[in-house]
């Protein structure tokens, strides 16, 4: 059964919401106990550089696809490479290649700076934290 664009059906949304979000933490404790190869596969340079430009990314992507949308870049594109399925792939092309771009340029000149700021803001540590009460298991005390 077709439902029309935006009909809200309440039982789908007040199951799917659960469902993703027991989803999204057994991925979390899954990536978190990797040990060995596989942890080296997922953990890597790439994937923490990733991380470091992401909210970049997730900022940048939204405005460049809303100014393509406006500027009528698949339509363009599509008549400029001969098809509406060339247009499609050259925008999602550019759109991440440029998302990419301006993360990497936001990262670099700005956020990486203000990072550095969150040094000045930290609370200062009691001296009990940075010695443990109890000594380790299998420790000689």
């Amino acid at each position: 059964m077709a439902f029309p664009v935006g009909e809200q059906r309440p039982w789908a949304i007040s199951f799917s919401y659960p469902v993703v979000a027991l989803a999204s933490v057994g991925m979390l404790v899954g990536a978190l106990s990797l040990r060995g190869r596989t942890r080296e596969l997922i953990v890597n340079r790439l994937t923490v550089y990733l991380g470091q430009i992401s909210y970049g990314l997730y900022v940048y992507h939204g405005i460049l696809s809303q100014h393509m949308l406006r500027m009528n870049a698949e339509d363009r594109l599509g008549a400029l490479l001969g098809g509406h399925s060339r247009g499609i792939v050259a925008q999602a092309v550019i759109g991440v290649g440029l998302s990419f771009l301006l993360a990497l340029i936001s990262y670099e000149l700005f956020e990486k700076r203000f990072l550095a700021l969150k040094r000045l803001f930290e609370a200062e540590k009691p001296a009990s934290a940075a010695a443990p009460a109890v000594a380790p298991a299998g420790s000689a005390a």
